[in-house]
């Protein structure tokens, strides 16, 4: 017993249609893509890339420059120990014909100068006898202070007079003792000359160290002398003299 089948029209006509286009069928990757566009800055005329506009910001950030220094500064202390005193000084070119460049300048103020080298003379006056002492070659550099000290080797002393057990309250003049003149080694010797500033005893004062004599002055006449007064370097004296 045969069966048969009818097949329909369409469904042939179908695939007879595939089977022609297969072969035509070509399907494209990934890979042949059309490449992305190239993107670029450019400038308004398509040439290099602008470059940014900075003069404006440059010229709000200029800062005038600071002024160049040309001179320096010296400052000179005057110390009896580690106790400043009172004095003054005097500033030379340090050179065979010096000039005098500041004259009389208090100790402890500071003094303006050109770049060099320069000599310094101090005359201290806390002290009695106005010692002076100096400094060479002192460097001035632009821009910079030099700072500089000077010691004087001085001493303390009191006199403390009496007459009988009463203090003595009187001027003193005070001179150096030139040496030999209390053994009696030198004789006919002008003895140096008085101290201009005079003491008062009972106070202390500074003066230098060495050998000294001084007279207590009783009246406008009448002096009392004493001799072989020794004042040491940074030491403390408390001379009696008992005036008969």
């Amino acid at each position: 017993m045969k069966f048969s089948y009818a097949i329909p029209s369409f469904i042939v006509l179908l695939t007879l249609c595939l089977a022609c286009g297969s072969a035509d069928v070509t399907v494209e990757s990934a890979d042949q893509q059309e490449p992305a566009a190239d993107v670029s800055e450019t400038g308004t005329d398509g040439g290099m890339p602008a470059e940014p506009d900075t003069a404006a910001s440059t010229a709000q950030l200029d800062v005038p420059a600071e002024p160049v220094a040309t001179t320096g500064t010296l400052l000179v202390k005057l110390l009896a120990g580690k106790k400043e005193g009172e004095g003054t000084f005097t500033v030379s070119t340090a050179e065979v014909d010096a000039k005098v460049i500041a004259e009389n300048v208090p100790g402890g103020q500071v003094v303006e100068l050109e770049p060099g080298d320069y000599d310094v003379k101090a005359v201290f006056t806390t002290a009695i006898d106005h010692p002076v002492a100096e400094l060479r070659d002192v460097t001035i550099a632009a821009g910079e202070q030099t700072d500089r000290e000077i010691k004087f080797p001085v001493g303390e002393i009191t006199l403390l007079a009496h007459r009988g057990r009463s203090a003595l309250k009187a001027k003193v003049k005070i001179r150096k003792q030139m040496e030999g003149m209390d053994t009696g080694i030198k004789k006919n010797v002008e003895p140096e000359p008085w101290f201009e500033t005079m003491a008062n005893t009972h106070e202390p004062f500074l003066i230098s160290a060495g050998k000294y004599e001084c007279e207590v002055q009783l009246s406008r006449k009448k002096g009392y002398l004493v001799k072989g007064i020794t004042v040491y370097e940074g030491g403390v004296h408390k001379i009696p003299i008992n005036v008969r």
